[in-house]
C-alpha cells in the first residue's frame, strides 16, 4: 500500500533537529478526542469565491528535501542558542501583544541596573543643556536630530512647544525615552522613542491645557490623582492607543519622579500606586481586548471584497489608466495650467480617452464646463476640461490595490510596507525570470535603526503592477519620489526624500475600508489570513492560493511560500497555536506506555533516541519547526479533527487501489485524496491508539459482537470476515494499552 516510508519519524525528528526557534503559546483544550496528522496534495476544481475556515491543514512538496538528521548526541540547547535569529524573527501577534500589554500593566518600572550618570545630575553641573543627546545635537536645541540613516534621512524629535516650561518637560522625558538613557531598557530604536514621546501631546492636551497649567514648577505641584483620573476617563472611550500611551507616559513620570531621576522642578507629585491601580488596569486590559479583535483573519466574505476591489484596480482599470497616462502624455495635457485644458469646441478624444467606465465603475472622468466668455471683445465658446483630480483618485485606488497585494503576499510590517521603493523590486539574479522584493526588516535587525536588509520573493505580475504604478506616478509626483505609497495628489510637485509615513498608511487603509465595505483593517491580519487559509484546506482555498501567487501548481505556491520567511513563520505560529495542545496529548501518550498501534511503535523509538526533543519547552519548538521545514521544501501536512480517541500519522494523499481502511469504501477511480477522520478504523497501521480511545473501543467490541451474534447466517462470509477483523483489532489494541508498556523517564510537556 503506498503508505509512508518507515524512515518518516526519522525524517521528522530530523527536521524538529535542525529547526529553530522557541514560541510559547496559549494552551487549548481539544474539543473532540481524535485528530488525524496527515499531509495532503492539490486538489482540481476552481473556485475563487472560497475562504472558510474548517479544521484541517495541507501543505505540499517533495520528500527528498528534507534536512538530514544529525547525531543523536548533538546538543539540542546548542540549537536553539544558535538559531536566536530565527527565535526573534517568529512573530506571534496576540502574544506579542499580550507581552506588551503586561509591561503596561507592570506592577512597578523596574530598573536593571543602577543609574549612576542621571540628567538631574547632568543638569545641575550644566544648567544650559550643552551637553549631547546624539552625535548631532546638544540637550539645550529644540529640536534633537538623534539619527540619520545611509539616505541622510533624519530622525527628529522637536520641542515646539506653548512656553519654555513644556519644553523642559518634554525634553526630561525624551531624554530617558532614548535607548542609551532608558533606565528601564525596553527602547532599542529612536523610532520607538519617538513613538513613546509623542504621547506627550496627550499629556498637554488632557491634563496641563484643561486645568490650565503652564508647567512650571508652581503648576506641576498643583496636579493630583484626581486630575488624572479625570483625563484617563475621557479618554478610556476614545479607543485604546490614545488610553494607553497617556496611561504609560504618566507611569512613566510618576517613575522617573520617584526615582529622582527627573530634575526636581519637574517632578509629578502623583505615586505610581494611585495612576497604576487595580480598576484602571482593568479598564486598560479591557480596551486591549477590543484592540485585538481586529487581529483576525479576515472572513471569507471580507476576503472576497478585498480581492474583488483589488483585481478590479489592478487588472482591468490599470491598463485603462495607462493608455489614459500615455494619450496625456503624446499630447501635452500634463504642461497646460492647473492641469485645465481649453478647446473652442468639445473634444471628442479627450471625452473618449480621459472618460473611462468599467463595469459601470467610474475609473477616471473628466470635469467639463462649456461657457461663452469674451475675447478681445468678442463671446467665444470656451469648452474647458479638468482631468488632473479624477486621475490622482484613479491612481490612489491602484496603489491601494497594490497594498492589499503586498500585504496578503508578503506578509510584511506596517512599517516595512511604508518604507519600499520602487527600485526595490527587481528581477531575481538566479532566476531572471522570477521577482524579488528588497526589504529592510527592523523590528528584528540586531540594530533596529539601520535595520537588515532582506529579499522575499514576489510574484511576477505583482511586481508588472508595482512598476506600471511607478509609470502612472510620472505625470504626478516626481519620479525623484521613490516610495511606492506616496500619494497621486501631488502633482509636480518633488520631494526626493520624503517616505510615506505612518499616518498615510492609516489614510490608505481608510480608503481601503471605505471602498471595500471592510472594517478594521489591520496589516496583522493580512499575514494571518495566507495563514488561515493555508491551515484551513479545502478546495476552494487551495485554488484561493493558486489565483493569488499566479501558480498553476498548489505544490509550486507552498514551495514558493518557503522562500518568505515572514509567511513560514505565520504559518507554524498558526499551526502551533492550533494543534500544540492535541501534539502534546498524542506525546504524552506514547510516553506514558499509554498507546497502540504501529505508528505509536515508531514515534516512541525516537522519542528514546532523543528524549531532549520532546521535553517541556523544546516541545513547542516540534510543531514550529517541523511545519517550517514542511513548507520550506513543499512538504505536505495535513491535521483535522475526528470524534474517535486516536491520532492518525500519515504523510500522503492515496489514489486508487492503494487506499487506507478509512477509503476503501469510496466508489468510482479515487486520486489523491487524503484520510478520511470520519471513517478511521483501528486497524490502519496508521493509527496511534492513545488512552482516550479505551472507552470508544470497548464500545466497537460490543456493538461488532452483537452484530454478529444477531446477524447469524444472513451475514455474507465477507461481512462476517470484515466484522471479525474489526473485532481482533480493537481487541488487540485494548490488550495493548492495558499491559504495562515502556515507560519513558518522566519528561514535563507544557502546551
Amino acid at each position: 500500500m503506498n503508505y509512508p516510508p518507515k524512515d518518516f519519524d526519522a525524517q521528522y525528528l530530523a527536521s524538529i533537529k535542525a529547526g529553530n526557534g522557541e514560541k510559547s503559546i496559549p494552551a487549548m483544550s481539544p474539543s473532540t478526542d481524535h485528530h488525524t496528522l496527515d499531509e495532503s496534495a492539490g486538489s482540481t476544481e476552481h473556485s475563487i469565491s472560497g475562504y472558510r475556515a474548517a479544521s484541517e491543514f495541507s501543505l505540499n512538496a517533495s520528500e527528498d528535501q528534507f534536512v538530514t538528521a544529525r547525531d543523536d548526541e548533538e546538543d539540542f540547547d546548542d540549537e536553539i542558542h544558535e538559531n536566536d535569529k530565527e527565535i526573534d524573527f517568529i512573530e506571534d501577534d496576540e502574544l506579542e501583544a499580550q507581552l506588551a500589554l503586561e509591561e503596561l500593566l507592570r506592577d512597578s518600572e523596574e530598573f536593571n541596573a543602577p543609574i549612576q550618570d542621571t540628567l538631574a545630575e547632568r543638569l545641575r553641573l550644566d544648567p544650559d543643556g550643552n551637553f549631547p543627546v546624539s552625535a548631532y545635537s546638544l540637550y539645550c536645541e529644540n529640536t534633537w536630530v538623534l539619527f540619520k540613516d545611509g539616505w541622510g534621512i533624519a530622525t527628529k524629535i522637536l520641542f515646539n512647544q506653548p512656553n519654555e516650561h513644556r519644553a523642559a518637560l518634554k525634553k526630561a522625558l525624551a531624554w530617558h525615552f532614548l535607548p542609551e538613557n532608558s533606565p528601564f531598557h525596553n527602547t532599542r530604536s529612536y523610532s520607538t522613542s519617538i513613538f513613546n514621546i509623542k504621547a506627550f501631546s496627550l499629556l498637554s492636551r488632557y491634563v496641563l491645557e484643561p486645568n490650565f497649567l503652564s508647567g512650571d514648577p508652581e503648576s506641576l505641584q498643583i496636579i493630583n490623582s484626581r486630575m488624572l483620573d479625570v483625563s484617563l476617563d475621557k479618554l478610556k472611550d476614545e479607543g485604546y492607543q490614545k488610553f494607553s500611551e497617556l496611561f504609560r507616559i504618566l507611569k512613566t513620570w510618576s517613575t522617573l519622579s520617584s526615582q529622582n531621576l527627573l530634575p526636581k522642578n519637574l517632578h509629578l507629585g502623583v505615586g505610581l500606586e494611585c495612576i497604576n491601580t487595580t480598576e484602571r488596569r482593568k479598564q486598560v486590559a479591557h480596551a486591549f481586548t477590543g484592540r485585538l479583535s481586529s487581529w483576525i483573519p479576515f472572513t471569507e466574505s471580507e476576503l472576497g471584497k478585498l480581492l474583488d476591489y483589488a483585481c478590479f484596480w489592478t487588472e482591468k482599470a490599470l491598463p485603462c489608466l495607462l493608455r489614459a497616462n500615455a494619450f496625456i502624455i503624446d499630447n501635452r495635457l500634463d504642461t497646460y495650467r492647473k492641469k485645465c485644458v481649453s478647446r473652442g469646441k468639445p473634444d471628442p478624444l479627450i471625452e473618449q480617452e480621459l472618460n473611462i467606465e468599467i463595469e459601470g465603475r467610474t475609473v477616471m472622468k473628466t470635469t467639463c464646463k462649456d461657457e461663452t466668455v469674451l475675447r478681445n471683445g468678442r463671446p467665444e465658446r470656451s469648452v474647458s476640461y479638468w482631468w488632473a483630480k479624477s486621475y490622482a483618485d484613479g491612481l490612489d485606488h491602484v496603489r491601494n490595490a497594490v497594498f492589499i497585494l503586498i500585504g496578503i503576499l508578503t506578509g510584511l510590517r506596517a512599517s516595512e510596507i511604508r518604507m519600499i521603493k520602487f527600485d526595490d523590486v527587481y528581477a531575481d539574479r538566479d532566476a531572471p525570470k522570477d521577482y524579488v522584493l528588497r526589504v529592510t526588516r527592523y523590528k528584528t535587525a540586531k540594530d533596529p535603526n539601520f535595520g537588515e536588509v532582506d529579499e522575499l520573493p514576489l510574484p511576477h505580475f505583482l511586481a508588472q503592477r508595482i512598476l506600471e504604478l511607478k509609470n502612472l506616478r510620472v505625470i504626478t509626483i516626481s519620479q525623484d519620489n521613490p516610495y511606492v505609497f506616496r500619494s497621486g495628489k501631488s502633482f509636480g510637485r518633488s520631494h526626493p526624500k520624503q517616505s510615506t509615513t505612518t499616518k498615510s498608511i492609516g489614510k490608505i487603509i481608510s480608503q481601503i475600508e471605505l471602498h471595500t465595505g471592510v472594517d478594521r483593517i489591520h496589516v496583522h491580519r493580512f499575514r494571518k489570513t495566507i495563514a488561515e487559509i493555508l491551515i484551513n484546506r479545502n478546495e476552494r482555498n487551495i485554488d484561493i492560493i493558486r489565483l493569488l501567487f499566479g501558480h498553476k501548481s498548489y505544490t509550486m505556491t507552498l514551495k514558493y511560500i518557503g522562500r518568505n520567511p515572514y509567511l513560514v513563520r505565520t504559518v507554524a505560529t498558526a499551526i502551533e497555536q492550533n494543534y500544540a495542545a492535541e501534539f502534546a496529548d498524542l506525546i504524552t501518550a506514547i510516553q506514558t506506555g499509554t498507546s497502540s498501534g504501529p505508528g505509536a511503535e515508531r514515534l516512541l523509538e525516537r522519542i528514546n533516541a532523543n528524549k531532549g526533543a520532546f521535553e517541556g519547552r523544546h516541545l513547542r519548538l516540534t510543531i514550529l519547526t517541523y511545519v517550517s521545514h514542511l513548507l520550506s521544501s513543499g512538504q505536505p501536512l495535513f491535521i483535522h479533527r475526528t470524534a474517535v480517541g486516536s491520532f492518525c500519522v500519515s504523510t500522503q494523499t492515496y489514489s486508487s487501489p492503494n487506499l487506507p481502511p478509512c477509503l476503501v469504501h469510496r466508489k468510482g477511480n479515487v486520486q489523491g485524496l487524503p484520510p478520511n477522520p470520519s471513517s478511521c478504523d483501528p486497524s490502519c497501521e496508521h493509527a496511534v491508539i492513545v488512552q482516550k480511545a479505551q472507552r470508544a473501543m470497548e464500545d466497537n467490541i460490543k456493538f461488532y459482537t452483537n452484530i454478529l451474534e444477531k446477524g447469524g447466517n444472513s451475514l455474507s462470509d465477507k461481512s462476517r470476515k470484515a466484522i471479525l477483523e474489526k473485532i481482533s483489532s480493537n481487541t488487540n489494541h485494548l490488550n495493548k494499552l492495558s499491559q504495562q508498556a515502556e515507560l519513558i523517564p518522566a519528561l514535563e510537556v507544557h502546551v
